[in-house]
């Protein structure tokens, strides 16, 4: 029995968050930037068997001292958007009993 796939939308992201489709010979990549605070960070999905994928994300530290501002408010957006993409695949994937 096929269940819905509750698939997430703008919306769902933290706000000034943008993502584009990016390239990666891993699998499917997604692309994360913020409006105000630049690039975020990437999730790439990849396949390890079929309909078995793996999750990874890294996160874009650039040229900034980890100590900054800047650096710690996109640390901190990236995280919100690992939770909620994390939320998202568990809700979809989980096995009810």
């Amino acid at each position: 029995m096929k269940r819905n796939i509750i698939q997430l939308k703008p919306g769902d992201l933290p706000e000034g968050v943008i993502t584009t489709l990016g390239e990666d010979p891993r699998g499917r990549c997604y692309l994360f930037d913020h409006l105000e605070y630049g690039r975020l960070g990437r999730l790439v999905m990849i396949n390890i068997e079929e309909n078995k994928q793996k999750l990874q994300y890294d996160f874009f530290e650039g040229n900034e001292l980890r100590d900054s501002a800047n650096y710690i408010m996109r640390m901190n957006i990236f995280k919100q958007i690992v939770q909620i993409i994390n939320q998202a695949f568990d809700d979809n994937f989980s096995i009810y009993s």
